[in-house]
């Protein structure tokens, strides 16, 4: 699969993936340690890092997921098919 497609799958996975968590444990819950609120806001890390205006960030957040995660598995195959 090429690195355009692998990006955009795994941005759209994690963006459907954080809106899930954020339904089921988001709302409300900042004093519980829930394992599923854990990991929603382990997924929401580097949105902390992008300085932008609004609900922005989220889908841009998705986007360095899925790059980060497509370079990796491409990394990881270039790796193993040598």
């Amino acid at each position: 699969m090429h690195i355009t497609k692998l990006t955009i799958f795994l941005s759209a996975v994690h963006f459907v993936l954080v809106v899930i968590l954020f339904l089921c444990f988001g709302i409300g819950l900042e004093g519980k340690q829930h394992i599923g609120h854990l990991i929603f806001w382990t997924l929401m890390m580097p949105a902390a890092l992008i300085p932008t205006p609004g609900l922005w960030f989220i889908p841009l957040n998705s986007v360095v997921w899925g790059l980060s995660g497509a370079i990796l598995l491409k990394f990881i195959n270039n790796i193993t098919h040598r």
